[in-house]
């Protein structure tokens, strides 16, 4: 056979093989969220988000993070504080981690039930070692008050760590094997991690804000660690009242590095993910009077990179980032609107691409969080949903982030969307919508709630503090009708929750309007 026919076919089978193995890559397959009403976790494997309540014994903040195997087994998690395998419990040395001032005021003693380690959004992030599949670098900072002339000025993280974990240990659930490994030491932005594939496909890029400037410490992640790159000051540089706000991340293609917060708008660079260069800054100034209304928002980019999206708590923006001027294209495509007067605000700021390729806007405090289910459309035609993600418990101060962890190598680049793990004709997925009906709604306090399916264990009725007004177990097996009168509650927005037997949660939305 001829050699280069030969070689031809090899080079198809190896890349047959890798495109394979980045489809496989579901280590964003589940999310969990927590706070001190309960846990949640968020479930891609159908290829749509499944909520359910599930126990959690720590608090998450936003040096949170969880992580899954390459098919989507959830691993670790970690709340900033600990580590704790996926049997919900400490880590072989997976306790103290950022340690220092803060970690003693909220991680140990009366206050460690209450919280998680305070930071703002990104403060911890995980990745498979490259060429290691079952080992995992976790990347976080501790962080303390900025204190100038015996006046606090602000929070800054004085060192970068990271830590390594082998999750063969300890009968599959894992040991800590390098704890707090100093990467360097300086004056960071709290938050603000993120992480990029190399133009390899293996290695990764990281990028962290320097502290009150616009220089940016770039490292290269490797399988021995984190390690430094390399600096440059670039674009606009971050005063006291914008240091730490916002949201930064790379596009799905890593081709661009993005930074927002309402104050000085969305910052966009080039980046070459061979050599670890930014470059070619552009500055878009936030829309006149957003800047006094909020002092945070996120940024998100749609699955193609085409689109970018902002948030400024009530309203969200799209920029074409093929326009021939990108603020120009600037155009509004959602309003969060508050018909029912929450008492928990449905706000809008971290954005997350899902494994489903639908952007989620996540409210900062509350039970209500937002989709974008067709980012790549101009305008309007994004199909922006208010409320489309709902939790069965307000989560504060506590919102997902992953890098793209199905990124190929450059000129291979993949999609960032993932195939379902589970079939929906073999294991029919169960839909809120489906498992009960509630009528009248809205309703002046009678209300009628119907099961439609087997299985149904119990119906708890919550307010928007996550408060447990009423509950009760289901009569009849989950087919009978069930009534109760809410007249006595006030006017608002209610959810009814349906758990099954398998510990699923289905929730619908109930509005209370006195006559």
């Amino acid at each position: 056979m001829n050699k280069q026919i030969i070689f031809t076919l090899v080079s198809l089978v190896l890349t047959s093989f890798y495109t394979m193995a980045l489809l496989g890559q579901h280590h964003d397959n589940i999310w969990l969220m927590s706070d001190i009403n309960g846990g949640v976790k968020i479930d891609f494997s159908t290829g749509e988000p499944e909520v359910s309540a599930v126990d959690i014994p720590i608090i998450f903040e936003n040096s949170s993070t969880s992580m899954s195997n390459s098919v989507g087994e959830l691993q670790f998690y970690t709340n900033g504080c600990r580590i704790h395998h996926h049997e919900f419990d400490d880590m072989l040395n997976g306790t103290g981690i950022n340690l220092g001032n803060i970690f003693s005021d909220f991680c140990v003693g009366p206050n460690a039930p209450y919280f998680g380690y305070p930071q703002l959004g990104h403060g911890a992030v995980s990745i498979p070692v490259p060429y290691h599949e079952e080992e995992y670098f976790l990347v976080h900072k501790p962080i303390d008050n900025f204190v100038d002339s015996d006046t606090l000025v602000g929070i800054w993280a004085f060192e970068l760590l990271f830590s390594r974990i082998d999750m063969t240990k300890n009968d599959g659930l894992g040991r800590v094997m390098g704890k707090n490994i100093v990467v360097e030491v300086d004056s960071f932005e709290s938050g603000h991690i993120a992480l990029n594939k190399h133009a390899n496909g293996e290695d990764w890029w990281l990028i962290q804000p320097m502290n009150f400037s616009n220089e940016y410490a770039i490292y290269l992640v490797d399988s021995l660690g984190v390690n430094q790159h390399s600096r440059v000051n670039i674009g606009l540089v971050d005063e006291r009242a914008t240091s730490a706000l916002g949201q930064s991340l790379f596009s799905p293609n890593g081709d661009k590095y993005f930074r927002y917060n309402s104050i000085q708008g969305l910052r966009i660079f080039d980046f070459d993910r061979s050599t670890g260069e930014l470059s070619n800054f552009i500055h878009i100034s936030s829309p006149a009077g957003i800047q006094s209304e909020i002092q945070a928002g996120g940024v998100g980019v749609s699955p193609s990179g085409r689109y970018a999206y902002v948030s400024t708590r009530l309203d969200i923006y799209q920029y074409d980032l093929q326009a021939p001027d990108i603020a120009a294209s600037r155009v509004h495509v959602a309003e969060i609107t508050n018909p029912m007067d929450y008492i928990i605000h449905p706000t809008a700021f971290n954005f997350q691409l899902g494994p489903d390729c639908k952007l989620y806007v996540f409210n900062n405090s509350g039970i209500s969080h937002h989709v974008i289910h067709e980012p790549d459309n101009p305008g309007q035609s994004c199909n922006f949903e208010q409320g489309g993600l709902v939790m069965p418990y307000p989560v504060f101060r506590d919102m997902p982030y992953f890098p793209n962890y199905r990124l190929g190598p450059l000129g291979d680049e993949g999609s960032p969307c993932a195939d379902p793990l589970v079939s929906t004709t073999e294991q029919p997925v169960i839909e809120a919508e489906s498992a009960f009906e509630v009528y009248p709604n809205p309703t002046y306090g009678p209300v009628t709630v119907e099961g439609k399916r087997e299985r149904v264990t119990g119906l708890r009725v919550i307010d928007g503090f996550g408060r447990v007004l009423w509950q009760n177990k289901w009569p009849g097996g989950g087919s009978a009708k069930l009534s109760i009168d809410l007249g006595h509650l006030p006017n608002g927005l209610y959810t009814l929750e349906v758990t099954d037997d398998e510990d699923k949660v289905s929730t619908e939305r109930l509005i209370l309007q006195h006559q």
